[in-house]
């Protein structure tokens, strides 16, 4: 069996696959400035800061099928409308990762359902894929629990409020050997009739 899957793998290598949604420049970039005073005081390494992005599925697939993955994730994109985020205040997974709240995730999730729905396409590669049922800005994760503490103390009662418009879904690879994750495609959500398309795709 072994000797089977080392002749098959170069053959037939498998991708892993993110969708995102990111913040606008100025939320980013708030969030960075928050994340380096963390990394400072409370001694993160890098492994424990996130990019500060919605991440709303993660999932593998041969990379003989990313074209089809793509057409049918750009098919969900240009479904799903714009829509406004608003980020208030901190929320936390206890005891290992803190983030920004947030007041109004509905447009995410319903997202999160359209790609659910198309998971068919999405299973590959020997992984089931992963929905995010609630996605989050994280700003730390894999904290310990000294860190954790530290920190949800400091800022349980702090405010943070920031809002923008999510125009765009992002999908990321990252192949077999690779260790960074690249951008695939950049998509715009266009809040268009889709479903008569669908049927074409394959």
């Amino acid at each position: 069996m072994h000797a089977v899957q080392t002749i098959l793998s170069p053959m037939y290598p498998v991708n892993q696959y993110m969708v995102i949604i990111r913040p606008s420049e100025a939320v980013i970039n708030r969030i960075k400035t928050i994340r380096n005073d963390w990394k400072t005081h409370f001694n993160l390494q890098n492994t424990q800061l996130q990019g500060g992005f919605f991440m709303l599925a993660k999932f593998s697939q041969f990379a003989m099928l990313e074209q089809r993955v793509t057409d049918k994730i750009k098919m969900i994109a240009m479904e799903a409308a714009p829509f406004r985020l608003q980020l208030k205040d901190y929320t936390a997974i206890p005891d290992h990762s803190i983030g920004t709240g947030i007041v109004n995730p509905a447009g995410l999730k319903a997202i999160v359902k359209m790609l659910r729905r198309e998971q068919r396409i999405l299973k590959g590669g020997g992984e089931l894929p992963f929905f995010n049922d609630q996605p989050g800005l994280w700003i730390a994760t894999r904290l310990q629990q000294k860190q954790y503490d530290e920190i949800y103390n400091r800022y349980k009662n702090r405010h943070f409020t920031a809002a923008f418009v999510a125009e765009n879904m992002i999908l990321l690879r990252k192949a077999a050997n690779q260790k960074q994750w690249t951008v695939l495609e950049n998509m715009p959500l266009q809040n268009l009739p889709v479903f008569s398309q669908q049927g074409m795709l394959f």
